[in-house]
């Protein structure tokens, strides 16, 4: 995949962040909290829904993940407020998605696929992800 990641370049659209939200990765919550200087409870209750009275499982609430708390609008592009310590979901999107894109329009990712589709020559990785779009 890194071969594809050279090639893509993201047009800030936000479009991921305002369809698919904000993923929970048990592995950034920590970096997450510490970025955002809260703790880890408030982080969850706060970004992704309701902690459990036992204090280590919790009830997502998309409300709260949907669109994605972290994006911020800068003219006609947007931008990730936590994007140093950003869910592995979206460090993965739209090339190493289980899912493709998760029927999100990506414009990078069309844009990504027009370039692979004009030069013609594809290898099996990217015939694989191109496929999944």
């Amino acid at each position: 995949m890194s071969g594809l990641w050279e090639e893509f370049t993201c047009q800030r659209c936000g479009r991921c962040c305002e369809k698919i939200g904000l993923p929970y990765d048990p592995s950034r919550v920590s970096m997450m909290a510490e970025f955002l200087k809260i703790p880890e409870e408030e982080l969850i209750t706060r970004y992704y829904g309701l902690l459990l009275p036992e204090g280590t499982s919790w009830i997502s609430d998309d409300r709260k993940r949907t669109p994605c708390p972290f994006l911020e609008r800068e003219g006609a592009g947007s931008r990730c407020a936590i994007y140093p310590v950003r869910p592995e979901g979206c460090r993965a999107f739209p090339l190493e998605t289980r899912l493709g894109t998760g029927g999100v329009d990506c414009p990078g990712a069309a844009l990504l696929s027009w370039r692979l589709r004009e030069r013609g020559r594809l290898t099996p990785k990217e015939e694989a992800w191109l496929s999944r779009l």
